[in-house]
């Protein structure tokens, strides 16, 4: 029988099997839920928690990973006290975030740079990059008006941020919405998301910027100077973010000076033999 004994502490059963059948549903995992136990639940026959096993197999479908703590960040109310109950979910792993697009991603990086951002910052932010994704003209460098695009796009930004800032138990200091910088993430999706972040920001303004940089240049190097290279690129790096440390302690700095950047040092090899572009 797929089911177990509710304590007076728990969280309420209906809420979470509603939830869990919501999420069944749009994630096409109803067939891991049971026969019996799916009509019941349907019909609103509940009185008992679901078990433990049953809610792993609808969350492990739903989100593609085995990770309670990346089931715990995407589900909210009752079903997350269970969560979190169920499988020993502390305040320290909680801090596990896995972006899951992009949208998700600029609240993230907005969130562990140090600053934080409040709600209206966020659904600025948000409403530019939704603009310059959903702008098809092939021309770069958009004449943006700001006004219209936050007329736009401001209602679902500001119901999208306060609803990741509260799906990821975002808590506000000082006035802004931050998490600590060394937030544990291991996601490769969002290396892909910082990519497309960086496109859409050259999209809406080009080499216009006042504050962005962009420098590209291309060498043909052997793989043993290209080797080289990286090794120096890798000291460079450890030095920068030795500087940048050492500037983000310091004793005063004012916050509405302050804006997130993202700094990347990549470099990639252009194929030009057969299989060279899956290396």
């Amino acid at each position: 029988m797929e089911t177990q004994e509710i304590h007076t502490s728990d969280p309420c059963p209906k809420g979470i099997v509603n939830q869990l059948l919501e999420i069944a549903k749009e994630n096409d995992a109803m067939n891991e839920i049971g026969g019996a136990t799916g009509w019941r639940w349907q019909e609103g026959i509940i009185s008992r928690m679901p078990k433990t096993k049953t809610v792993a197999k609808i969350l492990r479908k739903a989100y593609g990973t085995e990770d309670p703590r990346v089931w715990y960040q995407s589900v909210d109310g009752d079903l997350k006290k269970f969560v979190k109950n169920a499988y020993s979910i502390s305040d320290c792993n909680q801090l596990y975030l896995d972006p899951q697009n992009i949208f998700e991603a600029v609240c993230y990086l907005s969130l562990i740079d140090g600053r934080g951002i409040t709600l209206k910052e966020l659904s600025n932010r948000l409403s530019f990059i939704k603009f310059a994704q959903s702008f098809q003209d092939e021309d770069y460098f958009i004449e943006i008006n700001e006004d219209l695009i936050i007329e736009l796009n401001g209602k679902w930004a500001k119901e999208f941020a306060s609803n990741t800032l509260r799906k990821w138990d975002v808590n506000i200091f000082d006035g802004f919405y931050k998490l600590e910088s060394n937030t544990h993430n291991s996601s490769e999706k969002l290396v892909r998301y910082q990519i497309e972040i960086s496109a859409l920001r050259n999209k809406m303004v080009g080499n216009n910027s006042h504050f962005d940089m962009w420098k590209y240049y291309s060498v043909a190097l052997s793989d043993t100077e290209m080797i080289e290279v990286e090794l120096k690129l890798i000291e460079y790096y450890k030095e920068l973010l030795l500087d940048i440390s050492i500037r983000t302690k310091k004793s005063f700095r004012d916050p509405n000076e302050l804006r997130s950047r993202l700094f990347s040092i990549s470099s990639i090899t252009l194929p030009m033999e057969k299989k060279e572009g899956l290396k």
